[in-house]
């Protein structure tokens, strides 16, 4: 499951863009593995990537494989991941003092 999110940024570093993919990162591994048990997940990928131009364009990729055995509804993890690691960039931006638009 992938999104795309546009947020217009202006001044932003490369070394912060680097920290923004890294937390996001970690939040949706955090929140994946808050709600499905470690060892029901057979196969983890998660790809953050940023680009910079007229705006930031954050892509999010996460590609879980899990046991037959999982009960629950996987489509509504991942978005509940995605949408806490957005949530969290767009707090990070925030306090780098750089937020001129709105998450769409």
């Amino acid at each position: 499951m992938a999104e795309l999110v546009l947020i217009g940024i202006k001044g932003i570093s490369e070394d912060q863009i680097v920290e923004l993919c890294e937390l996001a990162e970690n939040t949706i591994c955090n929140y994946l593995f808050s709600n499905i048990p470690k060892r029901q997940i057979l196969d983890l990928d998660i790809t953050v990537e940023a680009d910079l131009n007229e705006s930031l364009i954050v892509t999010i990729d996460i590609d879980v494989t899990l046991s037959p055995f999982f009960q629950g509804n996987l489509e509504e993890v991942e978005d509940g991941a995605i949408d806490e690691a957005f949530r969290v960039i767009e707090q990070r931006l925030r306090e780098f003092n750089k937020f001129v638009g709105e998450r769409s």
